[in-house]
This record gives C-alpha cells, sequence and structure tokens, in this order.
C-alpha cells in the first residue's frame, strides 16, 4: 500500500508539472486550467464533447461498464497469478489488456466528475484497436490527452524537424511514465527499473519511423500485423514488476 500511495501522490505532482509545462510551451498563462480539466495539455480541450442529455446518459454507461470491467479484470488476473505460476514475459503479455481497461477508467471517472462543469472532456482513447497501423495508433488514437501534450511540447523543442520531434514525444513518454511507475517503486522499495519504459517507447519511436518510411504503402494487413508485433512483442519492457506492483498482481 506504500507504493501505491507513493505512486498516486508522484502521479498528480507530475500531472500539475506537466499541464504547466503545456501552458508555458503554448503560451497561455490561465492557470484555472490546473484545475479546471483533467488533460494535460489546452489542445486537449479542443476536442471536448457536447454536454447533453444523450452525451451525459452515455457518460454513466460507459462508467458503469467499465468500473465492472476494472473489478472483475482485476479479480482475475490476481487469481490467475496466484494460482499459475508465469515467467515474466508471458506474465506481461497477458496483463497487457488491463492496460487498456484500467486507464478507460481513469478516463470515464475523470468525465463523470467533470459532468459537474460546463464541458464533458473527450473519451480518453480513440477506439485503438481500430488503429490501421502503429502511426496511426499513437497518433491519434492511443491516451489523447497525454498524446496532446506531447504534440505540444516536442513541437516546442522542434518546430521544424518532424524526426525529431517524434523522437521528443517517445522519449518524453518514456521519461513521464518512469516517473509515475518506476520513481515511486524505487521510493517505496529501493528496486531499481527505471530505463526499461523509456526503451519500450524508444522502440515506438523506430516501428513508427519504419512505418511512415518502408510501410506507408503496404497491404493494410502488412501494417496492420507490424503495429501489433510492435506493440505486443516489447510489453514486458513497459510492464516491468513497478507495474505489476501498483495492481497487486
Amino acid at each position: 500500500m506504500n507504493y501505491q500511495l507513493t505512486a498516486i501522490f508522484v502521479f498528480f505532482t507530475a500531472f500539475f508539472a506537466m499541464k504547466s509545462a503545456a501552458l508555458l510551451a503554448e503560451g497561455h498563462f490561465n492557470w484555472r486550467f490546473l484545475f479546471q480539466s483533467p488533460q494535460f495539455a489546452p489542445k486537449s480541450e479542443r476536442r471536448n464533447l457536447k454536454k447533453n442529455t444523450e452525451g451525459i446518459l452515455r457518460i454513466w454507461k460507459r462508467f458503469i461498464f467499465i468500473s465492472a470491467c476494472a473489478i472483475f479484470g482485476i479479480e482475475f488476473y490476481q487469481y490467475l497469478f496466484t494460482t499459475f505460476s508465469f515467467g515474466p514475459f508471458i506474465k506481461a503479455w497477458l496483463f497487457s489488456p488491463y492496460i487498456y481497461i484500467f486507464t478507460n477508467l481513469l478516463g470515464i471517472s475523470a468525465q463523470c466528475l467533470f459532468l459537474l462543469t460546463r464541458e464533458i472532456p473527450s473519451d480518453i482513447h480513440n477506439h485503438p484497436y481500430l488503429s490501421r497501423s502503429i502511426s496511426e495508433f499513437w497518433g491519434r488514437r492511443w491516451n489523447l490527452w497525454v498524446s496532446d501534450w506531447l504534440a505540444t511540447l516536442s513541437k516546442k523543442a522542434s518546430p521544424t524537424n518532424e524526426k525529431r520531434r517524434f523522437l521528443w514525444a517517445f522519449t518524453l513518454s518514456g521519461i513521464f511514465h518512469e516517473v509515475i511507475a518506476a520513481l515511486p517503486y524505487y521510493m517505496s522499495t529501493g528496486q531499481n527499473y527505471f530505463g526499461l519504459m523509456t526503451s519500450f517507447f524508444i522502440i515506438q519511436y523506430f516501428a513508427v519511423a519504419l512505418d511512415k518510411k518502408v510501410l506507408k504503402s503496404a497491404h493494410p494487413a502488412l501494417r496492420a500485423s507490424f503495429m501489433w508485433l510492435s506493440i505486443i512483442a516489447p510489453m514486458p519492457l513497459f510492464i516491468n514488476p513497478s507495474v505489476t506492483a501498483f495492481f497487486g498482481v
């Protein structure tokens, strides 16, 4: 429990630091953004959903469904991993679908909380399972709240060089995940897993570069297969003990 509490504290500290960085990078100084939105960058607010009866009902239905999936999912994984013995690679691959459920839970919980305000934040994901390439997956479908932030800062860091911008984005993503997972785990246990998540995202950078340069005109099935292979194969770098320990599995 000490690790989980430390991780939550570090996450919210990083959250406000990242929002401040986005404000400075975009040249906005509306500091109310720090607490008025769960999104990481002002750019994300342009994706906000309309607040109407249909939209509110949709949010509550999704909250109930995703919450149920998250509860039953973690019970299933705890049973699975305590009943059977798996190596770290197999364990990471088996647990990877839960990351999608959990991040959806974070997003829908924030949307429910912000029903008290004038606008509903956009969905955190945009149906990533429908992606046709790894470029589409990371660029337009996975975790839009953070990807908007990454796009804002990487464009500031490299305004004209697209390749360098992508490298900045994936490197910053790796550092962000190290801060919210590896750092609190090290603070709580003394065990060092720094570098694994950054390595995962650097691999994703090279996969996106290859997709854009070599596979751009390839058959859609080949691009989709390459996407899932590139994401799933190195998943043990991302789902390492600093992640599984947070969920108690």
